[in-house]
């Protein structure tokens, strides 16, 4: 049956699904799923990728966590997801830094990536793999 069927969405997929009384276990597996693509070595590789990038172009990448997974992002690819739509027309790079995770330009971590990667490496082995909070981050904690 699902092989003549063209399916484009998940929505598609999940709406009959979700009529027939499945929705607390498709909640809980694509709750699961969504932690898994968030994983610290995940954001780690993210990282590792935009760093690589900004080194071949030398043009300002930064990390964030869209559509379940972790993405590189120029100014210019959100300006292209503007106009493609997928992105809202108000939306810019200024916007979206609350949401970003990591930014070549300064070359810091944001303090609740650096809390997601604590929790599974621990801070000097951070230190070793170039991992750095902001001074600002460090001197606000430390006031605390």
């Amino acid at each position: 049956m699902l092989k003549n069927m063209k399916i484009k969405t998940l929505s598609a997929v999940l709406s009959p699904l979700l009529r027939r009384g499945w929705g607390r276990l498709l909640s809980f597996f694509l709750s699961e799923y969504k932690r898994f693509k968030g994983r610290p070595s995940a954001l780690l590789k993210a990282i590792a990728k935009a760093d690589k990038m900004h080194r071949e172009t030398g043009k300002h990448y930064k990390v964030y966590f869209l559509e379940n997974r972790y993405q590189v992002l120029t100014r210019m690819d959100i300006q292209a997801r503007k106009f493609n739509g997928e992105f809202l027309y108000y939306m810019n790079v200024t916007k979206m830094s609350a949401i970003t995770f990591f930014d070549t330009q300064t070359g810091f971590v944001s303090s609740f990536a650096y809390d997601l990667l604590k929790t599974k490496y621990s801070g000097m082995r951070l230190i070793k793999l170039g991992i750095v909070q902001s001074p600002a981050v460090i001197a606000r904690n430390e006031a605390i």
